[in-house]
């Protein structure tokens, strides 16, 4: 999670994905990495998204 109202997720497709928590749409799906995401991380300002893939990006 990253605030109350949304959440963040990386998959094994390797895509990272924006969900709204109150009905669970998935707001954005972010392509970019070619291996399985392993770890997403927010900032602490929640402007600011991380994410670390199999792929070694």
């Amino acid at each position: 999670f990253y605030n109350k109202t949304h959440m963040i997720s990386g998959s094994e497709d390797g895509t990272v994905c924006i969900w709204r928590t109150k009905d669970w749409e998935s707001l954005k799906v972010l392509k970019g990495h070619k291996g399985r995401v392993n770890s997403v991380d927010i900032h602490p300002s929640g402007k600011i998204a991380l994410s670390v893939s199999s792929d070694k990006t």
